[in-house]
């Protein structure tokens, strides 16, 4: 299923960039080797974190006589993809604000702030819908960095660095944590300097990935009449 979104209005916060949420993302070394795919183990803490059984032990106990071993539930995944500055990330953060209350936390995304053209977020982020999330079905809210961002460097990537640079000085605590790593591979057909740029895992790794595995795919734009060139990426990432 594929949802096209025209967002106009957007009441975006100061940005304070975390990579917490971080569910994929692609490493490029510094000695101009291969990119290396990583994937951050997003999904498995979400999904720890409202395991009825891991929380409540005792609540589910037994099922037709025999007790409950493992996690049943079956998650489905909404992924938000579009341009650049179209409200991606305001959207997601407005779902999960307007399903907690107010004793309830949930992450969010970071928005940009109102009139910025560099992209907020790098890679892929992963949230949790707090109406679902106690559900047998929780839905996942995945948020994919803008496609027309190009090779300019996110926000979110220059906070990395610097976590990074900390961390290697052997002074980092709390509030500059790595993000850690489940997997990673080596993506040795990115032969040619095209293939391991930013901008193609943006335009062409996340989104096949992203509408290979989503149950819903939304495309955010800021202008209706974009339609026809997002649409033919779309076709493109599926074919």
């Amino acid at each position: 299923m594929v949802w096209w979104v025209s967002y106009y209005y957007v009441r975006r916060a100061r940005p304070i960039v975390s990579n917490q949420a971080s569910l994929i993302g692609v490493e490029r070394p510094e000695d101009s080797g291969p990119p290396i795919f990583q994937d951050y183990g997003r999904l498995s803490d979400l999904m720890e974190s409202t395991d009825p059984i891991r929380n409540s032990p005792g609540a589910a106990f037994l099922v037709n006589g025999t007790q409950v071993g493992r996690d049943l539930r079956t998650p489905s995944l909404v992924s938000f993809v579009g341009q650049t500055g179209a409200g991606k990330s305001t959207l997601i953060k407005l779902l999960i604000d307007f399903g907690v209350s107010d004793s309830e936390l949930y992450s969010t995304p970071v928005v940009g702030a109102p009139g910025a053209h560099l992209p907020t977020s790098e890679d892929v982020h992963l949230y949790l819908d707090p109406r679902t999330a106690q559900s047998d079905g929780p839905v996942l809210f995945a948020d994919c960095e803008g496609l027309e961002g190009g090779e300019r460097e996110p926000i979110g990537a220059k906070f990395k660095k610097m976590r990074k640079a900390v961390s290697k000085s052997d002074s980092a605590n709390d509030g500059t944590k790595l993000v850690k790593i489940i997997s990673e591979r080596e993506l040795r057909w990115a032969n040619e300097p095209r293939a391991r740029s930013r901008e193609f895992a943006v335009t062409n790794l996340y989104p096949r990935l992203l509408y290979t595995f989503s149950d819903v795919i939304v495309f955010v734009l800021k202008n209706p009449r974009s339609v026809g060139s997002v649409g033919q990426r779309s076709l493109h990432c599926k074919y």
